[in-house]
């Protein structure tokens, strides 16, 4: 242990009661000694320790080491665990044969574009499609009214009907005009046969010659017939094809080799 002696302050306690109050150049003068340190031996005889400082006992010392330690291998292991352990993630079956599917903003435009419409003017009656509709090859978009139409074909057709009966009609007309001539013709060779033998008179030979002669005027006028026939068929035909035509013009429909 260690003992403090403070002689001096009981010294100075005794002066100031013997003599009397100095004066304030006394007070200056005197002078409080510091006080004395002194070893004192210890229970086990150890020396050399101060008064005011105390040290720490070893097993202390050593258990807080043990303690710093313990929490800094706990706070390596949790950073450890929180940011070097490997990441979770969760990983999904494969699968084959998946659709591509593309999803994107934007406007869609045509490769494309054919401005379409009516080629005859017309009162619309029906309009099936609009702007941005699907539409199939050969579905109808709009109609026009074709009564006026339809009529003008109907009458073409009724044209090219009596064309045909016509030309059946020149057609038999020459079958009957080169019958007629094959008759004629064989009586004129009697009668010229005849008429060389004194048989018979030179009125009925030139008669008969004249009836060959007009049966063939009439088979070439059959056969002309015909060929009139003929070219009025293919007119009516050809005008029939046409209304026809025009009338399809009255439907606006896909067509898609329009926009090939």
């Amino acid at each position: 242990m260690i003992h403090v002696i403070a002689s001096a302050t009981v010294k100075a306690q005794q002066y100031s009661m013997s003599r009397p109050h100095p004066n304030r150049r006394e007070m200056q003068m005197l002078e409080v000694p510091k006080p004395i340190l002194k070893e004192a031996a210890s229970s086990a005889g150890t020396r050399g320790k101060v008064v005011g400082k105390t040290r720490r006992p070893t097993t202390a010392r050593i258990l807080a080491s043990v303690i710093a330690l313990a929490v800094a291998i706990g706070a390596g292991v949790s950073a450890w665990e929180i940011f070097l352990r490997p990441i979770e993630v969760q990983v999904a079956a494969v699968e084959r044969d998946v659709p591509v599917q593309v999803f994107g903003l934007g406007t869609v435009e045509a490769r494309v574009t054919s401005r379409i419409g009516f080629k005859v003017s017309g009162v619309l009656i029906d309009l099936r499609a609009d702007v941005g509709n699907f539409v199939a090859k050969g579905a109808i978009l709009a109609r026009l009214d074709d009564r006026e139409q339809s009529a003008q074909v109907a009458r073409t057709n009724a044209t090219v009907q009596l064309a045909d009966a016509n030309l059946q009609r020149a057609a038999a007309s020459v079958e009957k005009a080169q019958a007629n001539y094959a008759n004629a013709k064989s009586i004129n060779e009697r009668r010229q046969m005849l008429l060389k033998g004194n048989s018979t008179s030179i009125e009925a030979a030139q008669t008969a010659q004249a009836a060959q002669d007009a049966a063939l005027a009439d088979v070439n006028l059959a056969q002309s017939d015909v060929l009139v026939a003929k070219a009025n068929i293919g007119d009516a035909i050809a005008q029939q094809q046409l209304q026809s035509t025009i009338l399809d013009f009255y439907t606006l429909a896909v067509d898609l080799r329009r926009f090939r």
